[in-house]
C-alpha cells in the first residue's frame, strides 16, 4: 500500500493502483549541483469519496513545497493526467522502463513521504545508535 502524501486536503483518500496493483504514485528528483538544484517532484492519482484527482507537490529537498491537486471526471482521466505529468517531467513514459536523460526527473522508487524526525533527550543515544565502539575487542 503506498501511503497518500500528508499534504492531500481530505483526510478520506487513497491512492489508486493499477490492475496489477502498482499504484499511480511518483516520487522524482532532479539534482544539478553546478545549477544549486535539488529539486523533487511528487505525483499521485488519487480517489477520495467518489472523486479523482492528480495531485501533485514540488519543490526544493528539505522544504515543504508547494502543492495543487487537479479533479477529474473519471478514473481514465485522471490516470491520462498522471501520465501527462511524468512524461513531462522525465521524458519517459509511465508504463516503460525509465531512460535517464539530461535535465530531466528522475524516478524514486519506491514512492514513501519522509518519516518524521525522531529526537531523543540531550544526551542520550537514539534507539538505532549502538554507545560500542566497532574496535571494542
Amino acid at each position: 500500500m503506498t501511503t497518500l502524501d500528508p499534504r492531500f486536503p481530505h483526510p478520506n483518500g487513497c491512492v489508486v493502483a493499477d490492475s496489477a496493483g502498482r499504484p499511480y504514485s511518483a516520487l522524482l528528483n532532479m539534482t544539478d549541483i553546478s545549477a544549486n538544484n535539488n529539486k523533487f517532484f511528487i505525483l499521485q492519482v488519487v480517489q477520495s469519496e467518489g472523486r479523482f484527482f492528480c495531485f501533485r507537490r514540488w519543490g526544493r529537498v528539505g522544504a515543504a513545497g508547494e502543492c495543487t491537486m487537479e479533479e477529474s471526471a473519471s478514473l481514465d482521466q485522471a490516470i491520462a493526467v498522471f501520465e501527462r505529468w511524468y512524461r513531462n517531467k522525465t521524458q519517459s513514459d509511465w508504463n516503460t522502463p525509465y531512460v535517464p536523460r539530461p535535465n530531466t526527473y528522475t524516478p524514486i522508487t519506491p514512492f514513501a513521504p519522509p518519516a518524521p524526525a525522531t529526537t531523543a533527550p540531550f544526551g542520550s543515544a537514539p534507539p538505532s545508535f549502538s554507545a560500542t565502539p566497532a574496535d571494542s575487542k
